[in-house]
């Protein structure tokens, strides 16, 4: 599991006296088990992206070459985002699932803006964190309206 990864990782950095590394991964250590104990993949990959956004938005107002260090520790866990064809082809995927995407996709083509938020969430699950969800919504945007 991740948190395992995480709790390694943070030991090894400690006897390395990698203080940054060790500060970040006792952050998100933390921030994934403040309700659960045992959190799994999904929970610690939320935590992780969680502090990655704080980092950035401090970023926005000062800059930090430490949080620009933790962000880049903290990218290495996450893994690797779907290429545009991957995308494309799993939107495909997504709307054969089932005849309620289907109908959705259509009504969001025939424009019922209240189709997009069940498009984007449902979306956004099926892809099980693989892309930003930027990403998704312009994919959404591009690919829906134009066929």
């Amino acid at each position: 599991m991740l948190i395992d990864q995480l709790k390694s990782d943070n030991i090894a950095a400690m006897k390395a006296r990698d203080s940054v590394k060790r500060g970040i991964l006792q952050v998100v250590i933390g921030v994934a088990t403040k309700d659960i104990k045992e959190p799994s993949d999904e929970v610690v990959l939320k935590s992780i992206k969680k502090v990655i956004g704080a980092n950035k938005e401090t970023l926005e107002n000062s800059v930090n070459p430490d949080l620009e260090k933790e962000n880049k520790i903290l990218e290495e866990y996450l893994p690797e985002t779907l290429s545009t064809e991957a995308l494309t082809s799993l939107f495909e995927d997504f709307i054969n699932t089932n005849e309620i995407n289907k109908t959705k996709v259509e009504a969001y083509r025939s424009g019922d803006q209240k189709s997009f938020g069940f498009l984007m969430g449902n979306m956004v699950k099926f892809i099980a964190g693989r892309a930003d969800s930027k990403d998704v919504k312009v994919m959404i945007e591009k690919e829906f309206n134009t066929k």
